[in-house]
């Protein structure tokens, strides 16, 4: 019974965890179209890892003034708010998959887990296994 209630409190600390961190990333009211949708052209490929150029051209606009327009509105760069996006979605597979380190570097738009691993270590002051291990009652199945 402790042990389940354990892992009661994690699976629920982590949703709460998950919640913020989304709620962190959420695009403010008064952004340009543009942003929005930049944001939206985001959430559908970050799994490619789009360029800025890339990006920029999907919204219409130069490369260096949507930079300047996205860190304007919406307080970080470009590429600040795709590694969130793809680091949220790894937190996300970390917990509630049984995917291994290596999957969820592809699945999340990185080119390897050593780029992946030194991206979340580099934001979240743990590795993704071990972030796995506190979040996630089942621990180092994988």
């Amino acid at each position: 019974h402790i042990k389940n209630k354990d892992s009661n409190e994690h699976r629920l600390s982590a949703y709460i965890y998950d919640i913020l961190t989304r709620l962190t990333i959420r695009p403010p009211l008064n952004e340009s179209s543009a942003v929005k949708s930049a944001i939206h052209y985001m959430s559908q490929h970050y799994r490619e890892s789009p360029s800025i150029g890339q990006i920029a051209e999907a919204v219409s606009l130069n490369p260096h003034y949507f930079s300047r327009l996205f860190k304007e509105k919406m307080g970080q760069t470009p590429h600040s708010y795709l590694l969130s996006l793809q680091l949220q979605r790894a937190k996300t597979l970390l917990i509630e998959s049984t995917l291994n380190i290596q999957q969820i570097a592809e699945e999340c738009g990185f080119t390897s887990s050593t780029q992946f691993i030194r991206a979340f270590k580099s934001k979240n002051a743990v590795t993704p296994r071990m972030f796995r291990k506190y979040y996630n009652p089942k621990g180092f199945k994988n």
